[in-house]
């Protein structure tokens, strides 16, 4: 019981934190900057409609198509009981990251392993 409490006010401290960091990054937007869209891709949907497909944008990583499902208007801040699932799903996704990335490291010092991800891609 006293650890599902910790988890459980530990999940309601990141939810918080995740809610502050995209009222920031909300009006960062409303500002014209969206940090998470590659700067190539920004001009090439500047003022696009949604729907349409756009493309091909050339990129240092080749050749890419883009789609804008759905647009807000600048500074739009979503509820909190509409994105908390959301939430959650990126908060254990990240968690499965972090556990994988702290065994793979664990793994090189141990027993010398490596990886060659360029040879899986």
């Amino acid at each position: 019981p006293a650890g599902a409490e910790a988890r459980e006010a530990a999940v309601g401290e990141l939810l918080q934190r995740l809610v502050d960091l995209n009222a920031r990054r909300a009006a960062e937007e409303a500002a014209g900057t969206v940090r998470w869209l590659r700067p190539e891709f920004q001009k090439a949907i500047r003022g696009e409609k949604s729907g349409t497909i756009y493309g091909p944008v050339k990129t240092k990583d080749g050749h890419h198509f883009l789609q804008i499902l759905d647009r807000k208007e600048s500074g739009t801040v979503m509820e909190l009981a509409l994105v908390k699932e959301d939430i959650a799903r990126r908060l254990k996704f990240e968690k499965r990251q972090e556990q994988f990335r702290q065994l793979t490291e664990k793994a090189r010092k141990e027993f010398g392993a490596e990886t060659f991800y360029e040879k899986i891609f």
